[in-house]
């Protein structure tokens, strides 16, 4: 790492604090940076909501504005904590080479300075390797890993797999610096008015003489849309399949899935209600109502809001056992396949219980996160980083 740059910067600053008699431990109340600002992500919107006077106030940071950071904190010291999320920005767009690798060298340098000057960094691992990466970017990602692991002074995981599959990549031991903060469901989708989708209105009356499969969410190749629907259509070709139909909802972000859509014939395309558009949150709550079980076939998967979304509503799911999902008991909190080859039957499992039975397990998914509230979790993440200042001060 050549940083000399800014760790000069360093030396100046402390230099500076000495003569302008600023103690180096900062003493003003709390406050929070977090990058980047997922807008339309509902996780971030539940770890930053207010719960209790006196929270730490958390508001978003563009990566090209640390170093306004790093000059408001040198002159005027504050409780800081930068709480990175995803980490695609960190090495998006870069080659797999030693000039663009200093650039991510860089963009540590100064999140290590932030921590020369009295910030405290936190970093929530969502997932490992971004999704539908290539092998350069795979590289970066995990050159990334190796940073965010080592500099960060919190490190918070949804379940004790991640940390564990986190330790074995990179062979170190994380220590005390690790916590699990379980992902919350999200329950407050329970107070909107549900909606039915425009384009399923026409089709209503009909509605319960089928059962309904829903795959939803922003539909990137990641998601594994295209191999469901190509089982789905393979089942009914076959007979195995009879009134049972897919809706898929949510943008198509897949060029393959595009393409294999507009390819079905009209026979096959009866069985399909594709939705190509983002959702509102009403109507994402009507379909995890009117529907019988979700599917999420991912073909990578760390951790799956989705899951979370659905559960709420007591949807039960079909999940592959990749990720969070190998920490759960098949049939308990959901239907669990081996990928690529265990979806299909998957399907037909789920043909073949009755309505009860699957309501049971949807039942039993939504009991088993019993607690993982919205507000629950932001008050603990509010606590684990008041924990971390304390232990300091300590």
């Amino acid at each position: 790492m050549n940083n000399i740059f800014w760790w000069r910067q360093v030396e100046q600053i402390r230099l500076m604090r000495q003569q302008q008699g600023i103690s180096p431990v900062p003493r003003h109340p709390l406050i929070g940076y977090y990058t980047p600002n997922y807008q339309n992500n509902w996780y971030q919107k539940i770890l930053y909501r207010e719960t209790s006077e006196g929270d730490i106030p958390f508001v978003s940071l563009e990566n090209r504005k640390i170093s306004l950071v790093i000059e408001d904190q040198a002159r005027n010291p504050q409780q800081l904590i930068i709480h990175q999320h995803w980490l695609r920005q960190i090495f998006f767009g870069l080659r797999n080479n030693y000039t663009d690798r200093e650039t991510i060298d860089q963009y540590f340098g100064r999140l290590y300075i932030l921590r020369a000057l009295g910030a405290k960094l936190l970093w929530s691992v969502h997932n490992l390797y971004e999704h539908d990466i290539n092998c350069d970017e795979r590289e970066l990602n995990q050159y990334v890993l190796q940073w965010m692991s080592r500099c960060s002074d919190l490190i918070l995981f949804h379940n004790e797999s991640a940390r564990f599959t986190l330790e074995q990549l990179l062979k170190i031991d994380l220590g005390d610096k690790a916590r699990v903060l379980p992902h919350p469901l999200y329950d407050s989708m329970l107070q909107l008015t549900p909606q039915c989708p425009p384009e399923i209105s026409p089709m209503m009356t009909k509605w319960d003489r089928s059962r309904y499969y829903l795959c939803f969410g922003l539909l990137r190749p990641y998601k594994g849309t295209e191999d469901l629907v190509r089982q789905f259509i393979s089942l009914h070709q076959q007979g195995a399949l009879q009134s049972e139909k897919l809706v898929i909802a949510g943008r198509i972000n897949d060029d393959a899935l595009r393409h294999f859509l507009a390819q079905l014939t009209k026979k096959q395309v009866k069985h399909l209600i594709v939705i190509d558009r983002r959702l509102t949150d009403a109507e994402l709550a009507w379909l995890c109502l009117r529907t019988d079980i979700a599917v999420l076939p991912y073909r990578a998967i760390f951790t799956s809001g989705s899951y979370y979304q659905a559960s709420v509503f007591a949807l039960p799911c079909i999940v592959p056992n990749l990720g969070m999902f190998t920490e759960m008991a098949d049939g308990n909190q959901a239907l669990k396949y081996h990928p690529p080859d265990g979806l299909a039957e998957a399907l037909l499992r789920t043909r073949d219980m009755g309505r009860d039975e699957l309501q049971r397990l949807g039942k039993q998914a939504l009991d088993c996160c019993n607690g993982q509230t919205e507000v629950a979790t932001a008050r603990r993440f509010q606590q684990l980083v008041r924990q971390l200042w304390k232990t300091q001060e300590a």
